[in-house]
């Protein structure tokens, strides 16, 4: 071989070495995460979280948006498992049994964090990072007789209209379909055409609905009792939450580590800083929910009531009967 060839060889060979080095290195200090919309909302803590995290450990963050969670969760389901994050941020607890988590997601190997749950213990595939109550919130100016139950929010003594979202598309109108299906049981269909003469719309995702009940176009809006504190916090004191006498139903928040991902070591770093004392009480003040980690809450919170009876159904037990309990739902939409 000539010297100019063996040059030219040599040149090639150290620019393709460049290249590898240069992907692997861009691969391991990018994070991908899917998430869904809201998280990076205006409302919500995407982009604080995003800088936050870039700076802490000088790296690139990338969120991989999906319109709601019932289009996470297809990706998640389907059968063919390519993906191209390394994290799953915001699965509902109500909806983990319609996957299988083993399959999809590696072991955390959390270290000294002491969690604080109401009712469920978290499993190692899939780590709680806040969690809140279901509950109907309503304009103090509008609505002077507040209800205490279900059955007084629908009653036919008062004119008062719903706003809630679809439990196809959306985690907090999946969640109305079970506390309904937890008071009400084999009445639940029965019940559900009440609902239907009081409803609004029902929308695809919590964010319409919150639009339209800021313009007044409902009485009642399906939320979290955490809400109000959105507006509390502004001193603005026109928004409360109704607390039922029956009850509540829990919704907790997931993160995950999807097995296929390149970045595991940077993937645990993000799953210690979301648990972080810092990190959660953020969460609280943007999601408007409760840290999963046992911390101080903000002063707010103590003006938010919190629920005395707390309701949840079995994973199992929702994953067996959710698609009967949907169609349920529709059914006594078209016939009530």
């Amino acid at each position: 071989m000539s010297t100019m060839k063996r040059l030219i060889a040599k040149i090639s060979l150290d620019i393709l070495l460049i290249f590898f080095v240069n992907f692997f290195v861009y691969a391991e200090s990018t994070l991908k995460i899917y998430s869904c919309n809201l998280f990076l909302s205006n409302l919500g803590i995407g982009k604080l979280v995003k800088s936050e995290f870039e700076k802490r450990y000088d790296c690139k963050l990338s969120f991989l948006p999906f319109r709601d969670e019932q289009a996470l969760l297809n990706i998640l389901k389907r059968k063919e498992k390519k993906f191209y994050a390394d994290i799953v941020l915001g699965i509902d607890s109500n909806r983990v049994g319609s996957f299988r988590i083993k399959d999809l997601f590696i072991e955390n190997r959390l270290k000294n964090v002491q969690f604080k749950l109401p009712l469920e213990e978290y499993n190692k595939f899939l780590i709680p990072y806040n969690y809140g109550y279901l509950s109907f919130i309503y304009d103090n100016r509008k609505v002077k007789k507040v209800p205490n139950s279900f059955d007084e929010l629908i009653s036919e003594e008062n004119s008062w209209k719903i706003i809630y979202q679809d439990p196809r598309t959306s985690s907090s109108g999946l969640g109305l379909l079970f506390w309904i299906k937890k008071i009400y049981g084999d009445g639940s269909s029965k019940f559900w055409k009440r609902v239907a003469k009081k409803t609004v719309t029902v929308t695809k995702g919590w964010g319409e609905s919150y639009k339209l009940f800021l313009k007044g176009e409902g009485d009642f809006l399906l939320s979290y009792s955490s809400s109000p504190g959105h507006f509390l916090i502004k001193k603005n004191y026109n928004y409360s939450s109704a607390m039922f006498k029956e009850g509540h139903y829990l919704q907790t928040e997931l993160v995950g580590i999807l097995s296929q991902s390149r970045n595991i070591r940077l993937a645990e770093k993000f799953i210690e800083f979301i648990l972080s004392p810092k990190l959660q009480r953020m969460l609280s003040i943007y999601n408007w929910m409760y840290p999963s980690i046992d911390t101080e809450l903000p002063e707010v919170y103590n003006s938010i009531p919190e629920p005395k009876k707390i309701l949840q159904f079995d994973i199992q037990e929702t994953d067996q009967n959710c698609q009967k309990w949907v169609q349920e739902w529709l059914l006594a939409l078209t016939q009530w």
